[in-house]
Order: C-alpha cells, then sequence, then structure tokens
C-alpha cells in the first residue's frame, strides 16, 4: 500500500517534468490537459478498484489484482514517457531555437 502512494504522489514531479518540456506557448494548454488526464486516470482506476473490491474472491486475490492493474497502469505509463520523452526534448529545442 505504500508503493501505490507513493506512486500517487508522483503527480507534482510529472507536472515539473512537462513544464520543463512543453513549449513556452503550450504550456498553460499542456499542462491543464496533464492535470485533467491525471484526475480522469484516478477516478478511473478507483472505478475499477471498486470493481475488483466487489468480486467474490479472497482478499489474498483482490489484492493481487488491484495491484498488477496499478503494476500494469504504471508500466504502461512508463512506456509511453520513455518513447515520448526524446521527441519532446527534440521539440523543446527547435522552439527555444524559433523563438
Amino acid at each position: 500500500m505504500a508503493l501505490l502512494y507513493a506512486m500517487g504522489n508522483v503527480h507534482p514531479v510529472a507536472m515539473t517534468e512537462a513544464q520543463a518540456l512543453l513549449p513556452y506557448r503550450m504550456r498553460g494548454i499542456g499542462l491543464g490537459a496533464l492535470n485533467t488526464l491525471v484526475f480522469l486516470g484516478v477516478s478511473a482506476s478507483s472505478s475499477v478498484f471498486g470493481v475488483l473490491a466487489y468480486l467474490p474472491l479472497s482478499a489474498d486475490v483482490t489484492c493481487g489484482l488491484v495491484f498488477g492493474a496499478t503494476a500494469m497502469a504504471l508500466t504502461i505509463a512508463l512506456a509511453v514517457y520513455v518513447a515520448c520523452r526524446p521527441k519532446a526534448i527534440e521539440a523543446q529545442g527547435v522552439a527555444i531555437a524559433s523563438d
């Protein structure tokens, strides 16, 4: 549970990283969109966890499913971040050079 709590506190780090990577002219819209996606993700995962909690399974299996779903979401997010970060850095360099 501590790991889940710690991952939930990644939001400020993600916002700071996004602020550094987004071009100056798109920063407000980009951060607003990212913040919206964060809260949509939280609400969607809460719904999924609620559905998992009501399944007629043992507590061990339910916790395993919750942790598995969380691990899957984090893995997908990390893969997208790793794939997109070099492109964002390159785009930022182009935007700064054109200013």
